[in-house]
């Protein structure tokens, strides 16, 4: 992904998922797929399970 493109889906998470970009970045994970709405696509990795 092209550094633009990320910015842009860094921002994206954060206004539309922002419980899930804080839990994100506490716990040092990468953030999920969004799709093309914007909603994101359900991890498979355990680790995004602990989410409250």
């Amino acid at each position: 992904m092209s550094h633009s493109r990320f910015d842009k889906f860094k921002t994206v998470l954060h206004q539309h998922q922002p419980d899930m970009a804080r839990y994100c970045n506490q716990k040092g994970l990468p953030y999920p797929e969004l799709d093309e709405d914007g909603d994101m696509i359900p991890a498979t990795d355990a680790a995004y399970r602990g989410r409250v």
